[in-house]
């Protein structure tokens, strides 16, 4: 039977343009009273004011008492892009950031849960999970009977909402579905407080941006956490790997890798499984070696569907594979050969981050860069991190010996973001560690703070560069997404407690540089369809792309996907002449961002649904 539950927000009469005088004064004795003491919250009413005192102030006032046991789950509360972190001093250092680089960084609200898990909807909206702990100082969405671990934040705004999620998300895969739902699977079965909050491993949500709710259509057959999701040619979704329960599935340094001890193997879940979105149903589990043979280090696998084959290319640990996947068995794609073994594995906790780059018409070929990760293998806190990126041709037939580059600096749990120029955007991680560790603590150190772009078209050996320094470290639980103006949204740090969320602004936005404006395309393609997209702006386009909306957690960007779109000559005008990727190999359906570019700059994107 399904559940529904929903979240509906009223906001709040204390608005923040109306946060002048009486306004100010109000939040602020509001702030005096909680501090002596004298205010009872049970839900939270939050306003950023205009200057650097007033941004400390809350109002906590008692506006409802939900029933968490099932549908009507309503509370008031106002949106906040208070910041707990913020003072007056840091104004002036994060404004004066872009000196030590490209590109320009800035502080522009609170996430509301720490960004553990990013999903970023049509709606313009991203979906923020966390998990709870009562050590998290000024917890903003604080409610009677326990504190939400999910909010939803407007990326344009730059303002959350809280919303209520029973069935513990942390660890999770998810993705955008083809119809714009969000599909979160799997989750976790340690700090439980039922029936506010209750065991998520098995859970199946089906959430949908627009109203915000959700539904449980299915159960998995066992429990998953750290699963990866990725959408296949079809339509229908694999979710593979995992573990069982919150065991870890890795002891520091190798040791104990032990029956009974926290890295038991019997935790793993070496298998996938397969959603059908049209049907709600799942196929059972079924087992995928190589994620057995490599254990313990395999949670949140990589996977990217393979252009012009549908097979999926596979990597945990250190083992890749192209494989063909029904819901019958795994088999490997022999039109791909054999790749090598990585020279160390990079599935967490010694997480790189993947990506595809972009394919480009009419072979698209296919190149899979990895980015950072540990120095050595059976890594521990101290190990420093790699230095190391890895590009491997993944084209069927080709030559898959990785071909190394040195980054600028060395990271573990880094986040790579596809831009529309095609290059990649790196931030977040450390220097020194691996990922995990419990709330509000790591086994990181060393926070990698200045970003890195790869510059894909740039000779081997000389495609790295460094862009401006964030000035805030993220380390373990931090996550990063393309924004639909072509900027980087970044968020999170669990060990550092952090709430701030940032946005990079590439160098191609600066002013001066004339911004291609998209005037009309079409919102809906199909495979092969030829469109126009009339534009203003510039003078000309050169080139056009469309970018999967991508959900990110743990450095892992499930279906991040960019392809070039084969357009008319691009000579000058007011329209482009462009053909839609021509099976769902190339772009699997779903909803993609559209950029148009001239000379380097991005417009702002439309969202067009694909397929």
């Amino acid at each position: 039977m399904l559940r529904v539950f929903a979240v509906q927000v009223i906001v709040s009469a204390l608005h923040l343009a109306d946060a002048q005088s009486s306004g100010s004064r109000a939040l602020l004795q509001a702030a005096a009273a909680a501090t002596s003491g004298g205010a009872t919250a049970v839900a939270s009413v939050k306003e950023l004011t205009t200057n650097a005192t007033a941004s400390q102030a809350r109002k906590d006032t008692n506006l409802a008492s939900p029933d968490y046991s099932g549908v009507g789950y309503n509370f008031t509360r106002a949106n906040s892009t208070a910041n707990p972190n913020a003072d007056a001093a840091s104004a002036s250092a994060f404004a004066a950031a872009a000196v030590n680089g490209a590109g320009t960084w800035n502080v522009v609200g609170q996430s509301g849960a720490i960004a553990i898990h990013a999903i970023l909807t049509a709606n313009n909206h991203a979906l923020l999970m966390m998990r709870p702990d009562p050590t998290y100082p000024d917890d903003s969405l604080a409610v009677d009977g326990g504190n939400e671990i999910a909010a939803i934040y407007d990326v344009a705004a730059n303002t959350y909402v809280p919303f209520h999620i029973v069935e513990h998300p942390f660890c999770a895969g998810h993705l955008v579905l083809p119809n714009g739902h969000v599909l979160i699977a799997g989750g976790d079965n340690v700090d439980l407080n039922p029936p506010f909050l209750t065991n998520g491993l098995q859970s199946v949500r089906d959430y949908n941006p627009d109203e915000p709710s959700y539904t449980l259509p299915e159960t998995l057959p066992t429990g998953r956490w750290y699963p990866t999701l990725v959408t296949l040619p079809d339509g229908h979704i694999l979710i593979a790997g995992g573990s069982q329960v919150e065991a870890g599935g890795y002891a520091a340094g190798c040791s104990n890798n032990l029956p009974g001890s926290p890295a038991d193997p019997t935790y793993d879940n070496p298998t996938y499984t397969i959603y059908d979105p049209a049907s709600g149903t799942l196929s059972g589990d079924v087992p995928l070696p190589i994620l057995a043979d490599a254990w313990p280090i395999n949670l949140y696998p990589y996977l990217t569907v393979l252009p012009q084959s549908g097979s999926v290319l596979t990597i945990a640990g250190r083992e890749v594979q192209a494989l063909m996947f029904t819901a019958e068995g795994a088999t490997p794609d022999a039109a791909y050969g054999n790749f090598p073994a990585l020279p160390i594995p990079i599935s967490y906790p010694q997480t790189a981050s993947v990506v595809m780059l972009t394919l480009e018409p009419p072979d698209y070929h296919v190149q899979i860069l990895i980015v950072g990760g540990t120095s050595a293998d059976c890594a521990d806190m101290n190990t420093p991190a790699s230095t190391t990126s890895m590009l491997i041709d993944a084209t069927a037939g080709a030559d898959h010996t990785p071909v190394t580059e040195t980054m600028p600096v060395a990271r573990v749990m880094p986040d790579a973001v596809l831009l529309p120029t095609g290059d990649v955007f790196v931030c977040n991680g450390a220097q020194t560690g691996v990922a995990g560790g419990a709330p509000g603590t790591g086994q990181a150190n060393n926070a990698a703070t200045a970003a890195s772009l790869y510059t894909a078209t740039a000779p081997v050996g000389s495609r790295w560069s460094t862009l401006a320094d964030s000035l805030i470290a993220r380390l373990y639980h931090s996550s990063a997404f393309l924004t639909s103006n072509a900027e980087v949204w970044v968020s999170g740090s669990e060990p550092t407690v952090d709430y701030r969320v940032q946005t990079f602004t590439p160098s191609y936005i600066e002013p001066g540089n004339a911004r291609p404006v998209v005037g009309s395309a079409p919102s809906n393609l199909a495979y092969g369809a030829v469109f126009e997209i009339d534009f203003t702006g510039t003078d000309a386009i050169d080139r056009v792309v469309i970018d999967k909306l991508t959900g990110v957690t743990h450095s892992t960007h499930m279906d991040q996907r960019q392809v070039r779109l084969a357009c008319n000559d691009l000579v000058a005008g007011a329209s482009i002449t462009c053909t839609a990727p021509p099976d769902a190999t190339i772009a699997p359906a779903g909803h993609y961002q559209l950029f148009i570019l001239y000379e380097g700059v991005p417009s702002a994107s439309q969202m067009v649904i694909v397929g």
